[in-house]
Order: structure tokens, then sequence, then C-alpha cells
């Protein structure tokens, strides 16, 4: 009898433990707590993140140095897939691609084929070895429902009120309370109003000289968050490619944009495509610097100004995950692949 009691108090204590190991909540550091599986919480970029680390000026946004455990950053690390072969999936039939030009791979390419559903440039099953498990698994969990919540839970249910309370009276729902889809592989009846994205991507390498990107410029406006985890490689020489983040010193939405053509003008001038016209209006507030296992994470709106450091001439790519939330809208393939297409090419 003795016997018996001793294994069911082991069976108790254990069964404690595995409770605590899933547990979520909010530690006493502050630590969001998240459940302990290789498939969840040790891919999460959000893992060490504290509300604390959350700043609100010029708008809401978090930095943080070293966000995945060292392990998991480097297996990911390893096996990043070559930017000749993201460009290869993500551009098909494309013979050549210029220098500092944004490619991505969608979770929808990524994860669509094995979820049965046949997409645009879905990732076939001899392109399958491109990316490791480990990657798909990375993907999976940054698109998923879970991870939405994460967010909502580090940056708080009244700021996204402030910043898309829109939303929230045109569906009559609450962020949280409204149903998720993975972008891109939304049903077509009645799909999601929020469709979630992670993705694997790289700016093309600077063949001469410097070259931004990207200048100062709001994300879409269908955007709610948007996050980028960088992988700059050990051997890249370059410099640049930092996220400035801007205020406008005018107030929140006051600084002046280009008109259509103005933009394109003035962006076959400079090289690179510029949203706002006038630089005097805007404050540098911080930079991120692109460096490995750093990620940064922002609540979009019309004020959430920023842009990409001129980068260096470098023969590696500038690697990065972006990782976004959006309100589902009707064209939001053909809006992306415009810009991701016809705006490069017109560079």
């Amino acid at each position: 009898m003795h016997h018996f009691s001793v294994l069911f108090q082991v069976l108790v204590a254990l069964f404690a433990l595995l409770m605590l190991g899933t547990t979520r909540g909010n530690d006493d550091d502050g630590t969001i707590a998240r459940t302990r599986t290789r498939t969840s919480s040790s891919f999460s970029v959000l893992q060490n993140a504290r509300k604390s680390d959350v700043r609100l000026h010029p708008y809401p946004h978090v930095v943080i140095e070293n966000c995945l455990p060292d392990d998991v950053y480097e297996e990911l690390e390893k096996f990043y897939p070559k930017h000749e072969d993201i460009v290869q999936i993500a551009k098909p039939g494309r013979t050549s691609i210029a220098a500092n030009t944004r490619v991505d791979l969608r979770a929808a390419m990524v994860l669509a084929k094995k979820n049965g559903k046949s997409k645009k440039n879905a990732i076939d099953s001899s392109n399958k070895q491109i990316v490791s498990k480990a990657w798909e698994e990375f993907i999976r969990y940054h698109s998923s429902r879970e991870f939405y919540e994460e967010v909502i839970d580090l940056f708080g249910e009244e700021v996204f009120t402030k910043y898309h309370g829109g939303l929230e009276e045109k569906y009559g729902l609450k962020l949280r309370e409204m149903e998720t889809e993975v972008r891109l592989m939304s049903r077509k009846k009645n799909p999601a109003p929020v469709t979630l994205d992670a993705q694997i991507g790289v700016n093309t390498p600077v063949i001469k000289g410097q070259s931004r990107v990207r200048g100062l410029h709001v994300d879409n406006a269908h955007e709610l968050y948007a996050g980028l985890l960088y992988f700059r490689d050990k051997n890249d020489p370059a410099k640049g490619g930092n996220l400035e983040v801007f205020e406008c010193l005018l107030g929140a939405g006051a600084c002046e944009e280009y008109s259509e053509a103005e933009r394109w003008k003035h962006r076959k001038k400079i090289g690179w495509d510029v949203q706002f016209k006038n630089s005097g209006d805007f404050k540098l507030v911080a930079e991120v610097p692109y460096e490995k296992n750093q990620f940064v994470m922002f609540i979009n709106s019309n004020s959430s100004y920023h842009a990409v450091s001129p980068r260096s001439a470098s023969a590696y790519p500038r690697r990065l995950i972006n990782i976004a939330a959006n309100e589902y809208y009707e064209n939001e393939y053909y809006e992306n692949e415009y810009y991701m297409t016809t705006l490069r090419a017109k560079s």
C-alpha cells in the first residue's frame, strides 16, 4: 500500500510540472509565459518580451535583442534558404532581378501544399528541401492564432483599440475575438477578418555603391502590426540596412505625401521609393541595427513612419523575416504583387 501511495504522489508531481510548463499568463518578472514546447514557445520571437519593453513614442514598438534561444537561431540560420532559391520560387520565370530588391517566401507558399491547398507559387514537393522542417514550424507558428494573441498580450488590447478601433467597430468585435486565417489562404466565402503572414525574405545583394531598399513610408493601411527578425550573415561586411523609426514634427498623420505621379518621378531620380515630401518635417527617433537575432515589431498606423537606412555593397543579401497581421481585403494578393514586381521593375 505504501508503494502505491508513493507512486501516486510521483504521478501527481509529474502532472503538476507538466501543467506548470504549459500554463499561459504573466510571470513575476513580466515575461509573458508560453507553452514550453519546441513547436511553439521555443520558436516565438516574443518569448523574452516584457510589457515594459514596449515603447509608445512615436508609435508603439518593441525591440528585442537575441529574441530566440541560441540553439534555435543557429538551427534556423544554418538552413536559411539561399537568396537565389527564394527568387526562383517567389518569382518563377524571372531571369534577372535588380540589386537590393525585396523578395519573400510567404507563409502561403510554405504551408499551402502541406495543407492540401494548391496556391499560386506554393512550394512544390521538388523544392521542399529548400525550406527545412524547422523553418516550416517557425512559419506555421508565427502565422498562427496563438502568436496573434501573444502580440495582443504584449502590446495590450487598449493599444490595439486606440490604433485599430475602426476595425473593431466595423465587425463589432475586439481584435482578440476576431477569427484569423493565413494570408492568401483565406476561404472564398466569408473570409476571416484578420489574415496572418510570416515571410522568409531577402533584399538581394547591393552590387556597388550604396542603395536604399525603401525610404520614408508607412505600410499598407490594412496592416495591423509588422515585425522584422534579422538573420545577418556573420561574414557580411555591409554597413546599413537598419530600420529607422521616425516622428512627424507636424503631428501624427500630418506630414505631406507625394502624389502617385510625383512619387514615381522622385523614385526615378533617386533610385528608391519615398512616400513623403519633406524630410525636414521628420525627426529620427530610433534606429534598429541590422544584426543577427534582432527583432523589432510595431503597431501599424498612418503615423508609423519608418525607413531602411542605405546599405553598402556586399555579395551577401540582407536576410529578414517579416511577420504581419492584416485586415482581410479582396485585392490583397494583387496589391502585394504590385509593389513586389511592378514598383521594383520601374526602378
